[in-house]
C-alpha cells in the first residue's frame, strides 16, 4: 500500500507544471474618446430683424444649425468675427459701419449662431440695411489648439494662419 501511495503521489507531483511566475491581466477595452474638433463656418450673411429673444433693444440675425453642432464647452473656445469691406474684427466689439458706431456681440449655442447689434451710444435701433454687406464667421477651437499657438486669438489674420483657413 505504501508503494501505491508513493506511485499516486509521484504521478500527481509529476503531472503538475510549475507556473512561469508571469501574471497576465485582462484589460477592459479602452473607450475611444474622440479629440475635440475645430469647427469653422464659412462667412455667413445674416438677415437682421428687430430683436426679440436676446436683444430687445437692437437687432438680431440668427443662423440655425441642422443638425445641432455638439461640442464640449469645457474643452473648447468659441470665437466669432465680422468681415466688413476693410477689416476682420473679433466679436464682441464696437465696429464703425457706414458712419455708425455699432456694438456687435454674438451667442453661439449647439443650435444656432446669433449676432446682436446695438447702437454703441445705446440710443435707438440700428439701421439693418447698414449690415447687408457684412458677413460673420464662428469658430469653435479645442483648448489644446489654443494652448499650442502663442497668438492673439482676436487677430483674424493670425487665427486664419494658425488654423490654416482662407479668408
Amino acid at each position: 500500500m505504501t508503494l501505491s501511495i508513493l506511485a499516486v503521489t509521484a504521478i500527481v507531483f509529476l503531472s503538475c507544471s510549475k507556473d512561469s511566475g508571469v501574471i497576465t491581466e485582462s484589460k477592459a477595452p479602452e473607450k475611444k474618446i474622440s479629440a475635440p474638433v475645430t469647427k469653422i463656418s464659412g462667412w455667413l450673411s445674416m438677415n437682421f430683424v428687430p430683436g426679440f429673444k436676446y436683444n430687445a433693444q437692437g437687432l438680431e440675425g440668427t443662423y440655425y444649425f441642422n443638425p445641432s453642432s455638439i461640442y464640449d464647452e469645457q474643452e473648447t473656445t468659441r470665437l466669432a468675427f465680422i468681415r466688413t469691406a476693410d477689416a476682420r474684427t473679433a466679436l464682441p466689439a464696437n465696429v464703425l459701419i457706414d458712419g455708425d458706431n455699432l456694438s456687435i456681440s454674438y451667442l453661439l449655442t449647439y443650435d444656432s449662431f446669433t449676432i446682436m447689434v446695438n447702437n454703441a451710444n445705446e440710443v435707438g435701433v440700428p439701421d439693418a440695411n447698414k449690415l447687408t454687406s457684412c458677413q460673420f464667421r464662428y469658430i469653435v477651437v479645442p483648448n489644446s489648439v489654443i494652448n499650442a499657438h502663442d497668438i492673439d486669438w482676436t487677430n483674424y489674420s493670425a487665427v486664419a494662419q494658425a488654423l490654416e483657413i482662407g479668408d
